[in-house]
């Protein structure tokens, strides 16, 4: 039902030429496309080609040391894969890639595309936090369900086509379902899950919540989006939220995650 992509040996191989981020682009670059071209909406290939990919041989080791880890917990990985199936399952298969890419912090991204289906890149950078992954895929898990239900037959497959509202809906059950996941069900514990400061989570709830009915029709713009991907995101935090308060309602997170937002939000 799913498939585990490492891509360690070709990586191993690119490391000794000249241009190893340019080879190693040549390798995977359908993914990269398919994942950081419709990120970006621009070629990938750039970012691989760019002055700013570093290809220094201390970046290059620590690169491979990550994903040697990330290779020796493959029985981890497939042990969360199999319980987030059991919570909720996928409507057809995907693949979860793990590759490495000339970024500084961690690039992960769950896309679909018709050569490839729906998939998770795991991009491995520097700094990739492995210890994560349990709170990674969890998220990027809930993603590949509502894409295959919810996005693909709606013919969605970017955030600018999404307006405020369904974004927050569909990061919020990223983020709720990795709680979830762990048998966590304090929307204050949620800072853990998203990466921002847990003082006063009740205050950045409350304006997030504010914030999201204020502008939940508007269509997501590169700088909405920095309400999600910014420092504070604003839309992680709303649409957690409100997913949480559904849960405790008693609504199940992967009925939730197979349902239409308006449907979503009219419970509310």
């Amino acid at each position: 039902m799913y498939k585990l992509v490492y891509g360690t040996r070709e990586f191993e191989k690119c490391m000794g030429g000249e241009k190893p981020w340019r080879c190693f682009y040549e390798k995977f670059g359908t993914i990269f496309e398919a994942a950081i071209g419709k990120m970006m909406n621009a070629s990938a290939k750039m970012l691989f080609e760019a002055d700013t990919a570093d290809e220094s041989r201390e970046k290059l080791d620590r690169i491979r040391e990550i994903m040697n880890v990330l290779e020796e917990k493959r029985a981890h990985i497939e042990k969360i894969i199999g319980r987030c199936m059991e919570i909720c399952a996928p409507s057809a298969p995907f693949t979860v890639y793990f590759l490495p890419v000339p970024v500084s912090g961690d690039m992960i991204v769950t896309q679909h595309s018709e050569e490839l289906g729906a998939f998770v890149m795991f991009g491995v950078a520097p700094g990739f936090s492995a210890d994560r992954i349990h709170v990674y895929l969890p998220h990027e898990y809930a993603h590949v369900v509502r894409i295959q239900n919810v996005l693909l037959p709606q013919g969605v497959d970017s955030p600018y086509q999404m307006r405020f509202s369904e974004l927050a809906v569909f990061e919020g059950l990223g983020v709720a379902f990795s709680m979830l996941y762990d048998n966590e069900f304090d929307p204050e514990r949620m800072c853990k899950y998203i990466d921002v400061p847990c003082e006063n989570m009740s205050g950045r709830i409350e304006r997030a919540l504010r914030e999201l009915d204020a502008i939940k029709d508007e269509r997501i713009t590169p700088e909405l989006a920095g309400k999600f991907y910014g420092e504070e995101k604003t839309g992680y935090v709303a649409g957690t939220a409100l997913i949480l308060r559904l849960v405790q309602k008693g609504y199940d997170i992967c009925a939730l995650d197979k349902m239409q937002s308006e449907k979503i939000l009219s419970l509310l």
